[in-house]
């Protein structure tokens, strides 16, 4: 039920049923994984999500899934100026994506990277990410293919994320540019 609710962007029910299903079983792997993600998602109650991440991990410790979900809610955690979570994020994401290949797992290693400013590594695993998508749309049978709207979000966000990256490297050849007096603008461009 709670990944019914989740495709429906019922937030309320999702945390409902997970918490169901964990006070009948608290050491349900998948449901604290699932509701420590849903937590990191939404960035709330980041430190409980990661208790339950840390307890799914427990009981599946090669899990790709969940050890995605830990370095995302390693990266959430961080602060910008916290450079050692968020290579322990990174690790852990990397670490992810040997037991799943993944494009959400993908994706969120290529987000590490830009926050890092490795911006040619974050469009490699962007684009991976995009590869991915369109690799699981190519080998399924056209009458099973079901894109939810959590799926076509996250690929319309890794397309912006793309795009932003593209213009931030033109702005910052611009600048080299102009530093090293050549001309930015093209003598092909008309003044009216």
């Amino acid at each position: 039920m709670a990944n019914i609710y989740y495709e429906m962007n019922d937030h309320i029910n999702v945390v409902g049923e997970l918490e169901k299903v964990l006070q009948v079983d608290p050491d349900c792997h998948q449901a604290n994984n699932f509701l420590g993600y849903f937590f990191v998602e939404k960035g709330e109650k980041l430190e409980e999500a990661l208790s339950l991440i840390e307890k799914a991990l427990s009981v599946e410790p090669e899990n790709g899934a969940y050890l995605d979900s830990l370095g995302w809610a390693y990266y959430k955690l961080a602060a910008e100026d916290d450079s050692e979570k968020i290579i322990l994020a990174l690790q852990k994401l990397i670490e992810a994506s040997k037991y799943a290949e993944d494009s959400e797992i993908v994706g969120h290693i290529g987000d590490v990277y830009y926050c890092l400013g490795f911006w040619e590594e974050a469009q490699k695993q962007w684009e991976r990410a995009l590869g991915l998508w369109e690799k699981v749309t190519r080998e399924t049978s056209p009458h099973l293919i079901h894109e939810t709207a959590r799926e076509l979000k996250a690929k319309k966000t890794v397309q912006n994320k793309l795009e932003k990256l593209q213009y931030l490297k033109m702005v910052e050849n611009s600048m080299k540019r102009l530093k090293s007096g050549e001309k930015v603008v093209s003598s092909n461009i008309q003044r009216k």
